[in-house]
């Protein structure tokens, strides 16, 4: 579009003549928009987010739809690389982070992760010691009821092997108690096992 044009279609757009200086104005507007490259990119689930320049903390994102553009909504969209995760807020990127890449660590982080470290793995010991003992107690209990298991089946087998003995009453009459002797008195009273 050269000048003349631009100038002509203002005209009629806004329906008055504009000054050399308005129309440079106006020209140096339109170039720098024209200029302006706008990238995007697919998330996940299909949707085409477009921003200016690189995708960073404190770009501007809009998600493209059938009618237009409007500012992406808030919340996690991960990009169809399946490895890029863009948190937006207020149509902001407030973060934008990698599967499986750490966060940058300050400088003072360190100690403070070494400590935490430590304190964890003294934790994680503490809790093994405690389940090994009681493991052990509990082995020593279930060798215990086994060897009482072995010895109560040994002990009921002998029982079955051993044969019973019928003792026969005889068919002759019961004394009563008046009619027995004191030595029928005692062993009826007494009877031997």
């Amino acid at each position: 579009m050269d000048m003349t044009e631009l100038k002509t279609g203002i005209k009629i757009l806004l329906g008055k003549e504009l000054s050399p200086e308005d129309l440079n104005a106006l020209k140096q507007i339109i170039v720098r928009q024209e200029t302006v490259a706008l990238a995007e990119s697919k998330t996940a689930d299909g949707k085409v987010l477009s921003y200016e320049g690189e995708l960073v903390q404190g770009t501007a994102v809009n998600l493209v739809t059938e009618a237009g553009s409007e500012p992406a909504p808030d919340g996690e969209h991960m990009l169809e690389d399946g490895v890029t995760k863009v948190v937006i807020a207020a149509g902001v990127v407030a973060s934008v982070e990698k599967a499986g890449e750490m966060p940058e660590v300050p400088a003072a982080m360190p100690e403070l992760v070494q400590q935490m470290e430590t304190k964890f793995a003294s934790q994680v010991k503490g809790i093994e010691d405690s389940y090994s003992a009681k493991f052990a107690a509990q082995k020593s209990e279930l060798e215990k009821l086994q060897g009482e298991i072995k010895l109560m089946a040994t002990t009921f087998a002998k029982l079955i092997e051993t044969p019973i003995e019928v003792v026969k009453m005889s068919e002759t009459k019961q004394k009563t108690w008046e009619e027995m002797t004191p030595k029928e008195r005692y062993d009826l009273a007494h009877p031997i096992e």
